[in-house]
């Protein structure tokens, strides 16, 4: 089987907005959360389902993107936060007891 090239190239944000849409049945409402959030618009899935009415939760742990997508996404709840699991891959160990995560950046003591 050969593949051929599209005749009419689309970007690759334009590729996941399909992606979204079809994912999720061109649905005009619904809530989302986006963690490593990332650039506030830029081959961001989320921002194309809040242009079409969806709202949510964006978590990012660098704090320049962060004050970005509070600029420029102030309808949005955000967070600045890292998110991982528990153990070696996850680098996070319990800081609470309930789940909330400290994480090990390799840059401490022990």
């Amino acid at each position: 089987m050969i593949l051929m090239e599209p005749t009419t190239p689309i970007s690759q944000e334009e590729q996941e907005l399909q992606l979204v849409w079809k994912f999720f049945d061109c649905a005009k409402q619904g809530v989302f959360v986006e963690v490593g959030a990332n650039y506030p618009t830029l081959l961001s899935q989320t921002w194309h389902l809040e242009q079409q009415g969806w709202s949510g939760v964006l978590v990012e742990p660098n704090p320049e993107l962060c004050e970005m997508l509070q600029a420029q996404r102030p309808r949005r709840r955000t967070f600045q936060a890292a998110v991982g699991g528990p153990g070696p891959g996850g680098r996070g160990g319990s800081a609470d007891g309930h789940g909330a995560r400290a994480f090990d950046t390799g840059t401490g003591p022990g």
